[in-house]
C-alpha cells in the first residue's frame, strides 16, 4: 500500500496517556490493519464502522489532556504558572467538543466533572495564583473570576510593599540584576549558533530585555518585582522526574545487561541525565 511501516501499540495500565497513543496508532493503521487482519487465518474479528468512530471521538477528547500533561512535565523551566491557564484552556476546549457517538459523550462529561471537582480551586492557590499574575504571558487575563485575578495583585501587592518597607539584602541591585541576564544571554547564544532558525526571534527577545534594563535601572520598583518573581516562578512537584529515571533504567537494564553492578547503573543514569 506505500503506506510507513508502523506497529500496533499496547497501553499500560499506569499509564492513561499510552492508552491515547494506542487509539492513536490503531486510527493510523486502520487500512492496512483491517486488510491483514481479513487475510489472516483465525484473526480476532475487527471493529465494525460504528466502534472505529468511537474510537476517533475518543482521541479528540482525550488529546487536550494529553497537550496539559506534556506541557507540566518540564523539569527545566518553570511550570507553576501555566497550572491555571491550561486548566480554563482545557475546559474550554472540551467543552466546545461535539462529538458523535455515546460512549465520547459520556466521555466529555465525565472529563468535564472530574477537572471541576480537582481543579476549580486551583484559581484560589496562593502559589499558583502569585505565579500566574506575575508571569508577563497570563498577568490577570488567565483567570476564569475576576475576584481571583483581584485577590492574586493584591498578594503581590502586599508583598511589594513589606519589601520596600523592610528592604533587605536578598533584594538584587540593578546591576546585579543586569549581570544575571547578560549570563543568560551568554548561554541563549550559544545555543542559538546550534539553532539558527530562532536566531532572531531570539534577537527579538533581547530588545525586549534590553529595554526592561533600562527601565530597572531608573526603578528600583523593578528589582523588587524581579525577587518576587524567582520567588513564586517554581516548578510544581510531580512524579515525572522518578518515572522517566525508572523508563531510562529499564532500557539500561536489559536481559543482556542484567549483570551491571548497582554503581555502574547509577553512573550510568547520572551521565544520561547530566549530559543531555
Amino acid at each position: 500500500m506505500k503506506l510507513p511501516l508502523l506497529k500496533v501499540k499496547q497501553d499500560v495500565s499506569t499509564r492513561w496517556n499510552s492508552t491515547l497513543i494506542m487509539l492513536n496508532r490503531l486510527l493510523e493503521i486502520r487500512t492496512p490493519l483491517c486488510v491483514a487482519l481479513s487475510h489472516l487465518p483465525k484473526s480476532p474479528e475487527t471493529l465494525d464502522a460504528s466502534e472505529w468512530q468511537v474510537v476517533s471521538d475518543c482521541v479528540k477528547v482525550l488529546q487536550p489532556m494529553e497537550t496539559i500533561t506534556e506541557e507540566l512535565s518540564g523539569e527545566t523551566y518553570p511550570t507553576i504558572s501555566m497550572v491555571i491557564p491550561l486548566i480554563r484552556s482545557v475546559q474550554y476546549v472540551i467543552k466546545s467538543l461535539s462529538p458523535g457517538t455515546d460512549v465520547a459523550i459520556y466521555l466529555k462529561n465525565k472529563l468535564q466533572e472530574v477537572i471541576h471537582r480537582r481543579f476549580s480551586a486551583w484559581e484560589q492557590n496562593k502559589i499558583a495564583s502569585k505565579a500566574t499574575f506575575l508571569d508577563p504571558r497570563f498577568m490577570k487575563t488567565s483567570f476564569g473570576l475576576k475576584e481571583n485575578a483581584d485577590r492574586a495583585e493584591k498578594i503581590i501587592m502586599e508583598e511589594l510593599e513589606f519589601n520596600i518597607k523592610n528592604k533587605s539584602d536578598s533584594v538584587p541591585s540593578s546591576e546585579e540584576i543586569i549581570e544575571e541576564v547578560q549570563e543568560t544571554e551568554e548561554t541563549v547564544s550559544e545555543q542559538a549558533t546550534q539553532a539558527k532558525t530562532k536566531l532572531a526571534r531570539r534577537q527579538n527577545l533581547w530588545k525586549w530585555v534590553d529595554s526592561r534594563i533600562e527601565e530597572k535601572k531608573k526603578n528600583q520598583m523593578y528589582c523588587l518585582k524581579y525577587t518576587i518573581s524567582k520567588k513564586n516562578l517554581c516548578l510544581p512537584a510531580t512524579s515525572v522526574p522518578s518515572e522517566r529515571l525508572f523508563s531510562i533504567a529499564g532500557q539500561v537494564v536489559n536481559d543482556r545487561r542484567n549483570r551491571l553492578k548497582p554503581k555502574n547503573i547509577n553512573n550510568i543514569l547520572f551521565l544520561h541525565s547530566n549530559l543531555e
